[in-house]
């Protein structure tokens, strides 16, 4: 997946956790091949009964695990439950690679 400085701009302008941001390990983006259908969606929301809480913006996926995603069962269920091929990255990652592409 291919994503230019346009779309890291957006991603990290329309983070619905940004009290969370402050934590790197706390926030999570990841970005989907495609955006979810409703349907997709609402299989995940079912599995989210833990702490953690979740936002689909388009074709990335917010999860804010305030325990931690290595103690997150929910982050586990994601792409198993989702099936819309993606990939995860802390939130110093998401801003190192948005720094990468150029963008502050």
């Amino acid at each position: 997946m291919v994503r230019d400085l346009g779309w890291f701009e957006q991603l990290v302008s329309e983070n619905p956790y940004p009290e969370a941001a402050a934590d790197h390990t706390k926030l999570h983006a990841y970005v989907l091949e495609r955006e979810p259908t409703a349907d997709e969606a609402a299989r995940l929301a079912e599995k989210c009964t833990g702490p953690e809480s979740f936002e689909i913006k388009g074709d990335v996926l917010y999860l804010h695990a305030p325990n931690g995603l290595g103690k997150s069962v929910f982050a586990g269920l994601i792409p198993r439950t989702l099936k819309v091929p993606g990939t995860a990255r802390n939130w110093r990652s998401v801003l190192a690679l948005l720094e990468m592409a150029g963008g502050k």
